[in-house]
């Protein structure tokens, strides 16, 4: 196991054509193959803990404050998920079609391409994670 080091982060989603960047510092650290990352999102007065567990064929999102949930993104299989915002839950599937992580000169590239319940009320999204040292 590495030593924690801080690092800076950008995230760029897009939720069914709707653009949101995030930069932001946390916390990184190698576990074997996979990467560690620790952070927090500031909306308002609201806080999300956020964890981030990236293997080699799969990620993990663990989320807990004013959105909590895990997300599993795995493009072998359809995953689901429990999500709750606001004291209102609901129950989402997550079908992943691409995920590919890469080392970057500057640190560690994520992208991800996946839809909320596919082939009901779809959600298309798409992330880049950028860690950088």
């Amino acid at each position: 196991m590495s030593t924690v080091q801080n690092v800076r982060i950008r995230i760029r989603s897009v939720i069914d054509q709707e653009e949101i960047l995030i930069e932001t510092t946390g916390e990184y650290r190698l576990d074997g193959d996979t990467h560690l990352l620790a952070y927090t999102d500031y909306a308002g007065n609201q806080i999300t803990k956020n964890g981030l567990f990236i293997g080699p064929d799969s990620m993990l999102l663990h989320r807990v404050g004013a959105f909590s949930g895990d997300m599993l993104f795995d493009p072998k299989q359809d995953t689901g998920m429990d999500y709750q915002a606001a004291a209102v839950g609901n129950r989402f599937r997550i079908h992943t079609s691409l995920y590919a992580v890469s080392r970057t000169p500057a640190g560690i590239s994520v992208k991800l391409v996946y839809q909320l319940n596919p082939q009901e009320e779809e959600i298309s999204a798409e992330q880049e994670i950028e860690i950088l040292f």
